[in-house]
């Protein structure tokens, strides 16, 4: 993203959700080159519900969205 990083984005989502609480936060799914597994777990502790590692497959992707649309309806 241009002018801001994903870690960055979704720290301000999460502070702007807790600031605003109006019911279950915004699912966010990363999408990152960074490989590590602490880079990885740097994307969770900022608030990332789910890390993909690119290069993926688009049935990754569909996979992930359908468990968290899933999620969301048993909540």
């Amino acid at each position: 993203m241009p002018g801001m990083g994903g870690i960055e984005a979704t720290k301000l989502i999460r502070q702007y959700e807790h600031k605003n609480p109006q019911g279950r936060g915004c699912t966010i799914i990363g999408a990152t080159a960074l490989t590590s597994a602490a880079e990885h777990r740097q994307c969770l502790e900022a608030g990332m519900d789910y890390v993909i590692s690119k290069p993926y497959k688009s049935d990754e992707i569909i996979k992930v969205i359908n468990k968290y649309v899933a999620v969301q309806k048993l909540g």
